[in-house]
């Protein structure tokens, strides 16, 4: 079973929906939004290693609590996440499917009404494939920090749990998508696979209930393709995220922190300790003794395999 099945089987539970009266034809859709995913795999290749900078108090905090906190997705440091995509969806529209008015009054409707209700429940890990970079020291750790490097990919697959749940291939790793003609390729796709079930639908070759439930995921779908749509100026970070849907509505199992004066909702995300292969030192620290301090630290916890490096980077100040 793919990622966006299993998700998919979340995301109805959570809703609450009833049972698809054709599981040929969910499935067959599923087949074809599945095509679209493997084409974002194809283009960008999943990295064999990925990095996640911080300062010491975080690293601290993920080392004892070994576990990763993922933010709720209306809350991350871009304020225009998910919205960035809407420009690009009204484009694609409005050039390639002008003839398809009633689909498209449908389309923003159907979006904006359930869009705010199903990003309360998707949250987001921010990473990056990108290893030593003086931009994500930068604008992350003040150069002043640290980076972790996870040795393996599987380890966004399996052995995960969430509020203490196992989730296993329920959390989507990928390459964010910065360039604009790509993501235009793809919502194409997707868009004319919605048309042709709202079209089957409205010739009533589909029943109300097993559209309500194509509709629903393909929102769900939307969503999280939009999470790992940013702007072309944020390239930089090479970032990879990790997206997760909550398991359950229950607003007990959110933590919640304080940032920038905001109350931050979060879930943590647990992993077994021996995916951290590594921890860089930042370029302004001074090596010698921050080395002796995590290496006494990293041995004391019984982490004895993590490797403690420096970055290549020359900085002074």
């Amino acid at each position: 079973m793919t990622s966006w099945n299993i998700i998919s089987n979340i995301f109805f539970e959570r809703l609450q929906m009833e049972t698809i009266e054709s599981e040929s034809l969910f499935d067959e859709f599923l087949e074809k939004i599945n095509i679209i995913d493997r084409s974002i795999l194809n283009v960008t290749k999943l990295p064999e290693k990925i990095y996640h900078y911080t300062n010491l108090n975080s690293l601290q905090s993920i080392l004892v609590e070994k576990s990763l906190w993922a933010t709720n997705c209306m809350f991350l440091n871009d304020k225009k996440e998910v919205l960035h995509l809407k420009p690009i969806l009204h484009r694609v529209l409005n050039e390639f499917y002008r003839d398809e008015k009633d689909f498209a009054h449908w389309f923003f409707n159907y979006y904006n009404e359930v869009s705010n209700e199903l990003l309360k429940f998707i949250f987001v890990i921010s990473l990056s494939n990108k290893p030593d970079s003086l931009t994500l020291w930068s604008n992350y750790t003040n150069n002043d920090g640290y980076c972790l490097v996870f040795k393996d990919m599987l380890f966004t697959q399996k052995n995960l749990t969430i509020n203490n749940k196992h989730v296993r291939n329920m959390v989507m790793g990928r390459n964010v998508l910065y360039d604009d003609r790509l993501k235009e390729e793809l919502f194409k796709k997707f868009v004319e696979i919605l048309i042709d079930y709202y079209k089957r639908h409205d010739a009533g070759l589909i029943s109300d209930a097993d559209f309500e439930q194509v509709k629903q995921f393909a929102m769900f779908y939307l969503l999280t393709f939009a999470l790992l749509s940013k702007d072309k100026k944020y390239e930089d970070e090479h970032e990879f995220r990790l997206i997760t849907p909550m398991l359950t509505k229950n607003i007990n199992e959110i933590e919640f922190r304080v940032s920038h004066d905001l109350i931050i909702p979060y879930i943590k995300l647990s992993f077994p300790i021996k995916y951290i292969e590594e921890i860089m030192i930042g370029p302004k620290r001074k090596m010698r003794i921050t080395k002796d301090s995590i290496r006494y630290f990293l041995d004391a916890k019984g982490y004895n395999d993590i490797k403690i490096t420096k970055s290549s980077i020359p900085l002074r100040y």
